[in-house]
This record gives structure tokens, sequence and C-alpha cells, in this order.
């Protein structure tokens, strides 16, 4: 497909394939580089006692190919401890699972959605869900100790970075480029 511009007598055919294909690989890396900031942040200030909580978070992290980066933000984790009992709604999956890290991972698994979409439909969506009773519970001041906010605190690194950083992202140089290379007969 490509588009035509006409402006102060330049009259040029532009391949926008190509500059979707820039400018969606730019925004893929830096929604990418968002969500780890999120992951990152609520790893830090989840309190650990078995690290069920934490693992749930675990699976989203894999995924954003920031393992290494949630480990080092992990404080450790502890002995594993008999679960909650008659659990419900979204929690029904922890009814009687034992509280370990391993069953944090695996409840962890149906926590989050990711979506870049294409450079045709570019639709980047990022939800991360609690699924674990006892950080839904510490997390909402519901258990002792106060609120964790974790999410209120990814949330808002989150949306630092994506205010601070778009241009660094966005390489709006290189998209002229294209254009202009492209409205020549050039290859990218």
């Amino acid at each position: 497909m490509s588009i035509g511009i006409e402006a102060f007598g330049f009259n040029e055919v532009i391949d926008e394939t190509r500059v979707y294909k820039a400018i969606y690989r730019d925004l893929k890396r830096y929604w990418k580089e968002a969500c780890q900031i999120f992951i990152e942040t609520i790893a830090t200030h989840i309190h650990v006692d078995t690290g069920m909580s934490l693992g749930s978070v675990l699976p989203v992290a894999e995924e954003l190919r920031m393992k290494t980066r949630f480990l080092q933000a992990m404080r450790g984790f502890g002995p594993s401890k008999s679960g909650h009992k008659k659990a419900y709604g979204p929690f029904a999956d922890n009814n009687g699972l034992r509280k370990s890290y391993a069953s944090g991972v695996k409840l962890g698994q149906r926590a989050y959605e990711l979506k870049y979409g294409t450079h045709g439909d570019p639709g980047f969506v990022f939800t991360f869900l609690i699924k674990v009773l006892q950080y839904y519970l510490h997390e909402n001041g519901l258990a002792t100790g106060g609120s964790w906010n974790t999410m209120f605190e990814g949330e808002k690194a989150m949306e630092a970075f994506l205010e601070s950083k778009i241009e660094e992202y966005l390489d709006l140089d290189e998209v002229f480029e294209i254009i202009f290379d492209s409205s020549r007969g050039g290859k990218y």
C-alpha cells in the first residue's frame, strides 16, 4: 500500500507499510519496556512469606523476557504452608492449595494478558490480575501489616516511564528517512 504526499511542490509516493513496520517495531519495544517496569516495581513491593504472591508474577516476567531482572528484584521466599480453605470467586483455585512459590507460579499462568497486535493493527494490551488470595488481602489492606500498594506503585512507575521515554523509543528521524527513501525507490 502506498500514499501520496504533495506539499510545497513536493510530490512523492510513500510505502506506508514500511513506515508502519518501523513505527510498530519502536512502539512494541517501548510498550514491552513499560510492562517490564511495572513488573519489576511490583516485585520490589511484594512482601514475602512463602513466595506464593511473588511466584504469581513470574509467568508474565518470563513472557516479557525479564526473568533475571525479576529474580534480582525478589527478596527470597520461605517454606511452604497450608493453604486457605473455602476460597471463592476469582480465588477458587486457591482453595486448599498449599501456599508456596510453585503454587503462585501455577496461578500466575492465567493472571495476565499481554498483546502487541501487528504492524497493521497495533493493539497494545497489558493486564495483570491478582490471582492469589493472600496477595489480594495484603494489596487491599485486609490483612495485618497494611496495604502493599503494589499495583498503584507499578502503575505509577509505568506511567512515569511512558510519559518520559517516548522520544527515546520512537525514532522519528528513521521514520522520515524511510518516507523520503521509499519515495525515491530505496529499500528499508
